[in-house]
């Protein structure tokens, strides 16, 4: 198998696809992870997780077959208050 691209420095990322036994190169791309106003967490984290996948692909050598690249980002709420 080849590997994926991890774009996230998450350390249980990493341990979760160690654990699953798939082979992983990790691209850490620099994003600002500021929360656009009026976007809810749900949104945030999705438009987040985009923005690691578009910076992880700039990051990659031109011309390099690139078949997944896995991409999250957690955000954690208590009573619509955001907690990270």
């Amino acid at each position: 198998m080849e590997p994926i691209i991890l774009a996230s420095s998450s350390p249980r990322r990493q341990e979760l696809l160690n654990m699953l036994g798939i082979p992983y190169q990790v691209v850490m791309p620099d994003i600002d992870e500021t929360i656009p106003e009026g976007m809810n967490a749900e949104e945030a984290a999705e438009h987040f997780a985009t923005k690691k996948i578009h910076a992880a692909l700039k990051l990659m050598p031109q011309g390099q077959t690139i078949p997944w690249i896995l991409s999250a980002d957690t955000l954690i709420t208590l009573d619509g208050k955001n907690l990270w």
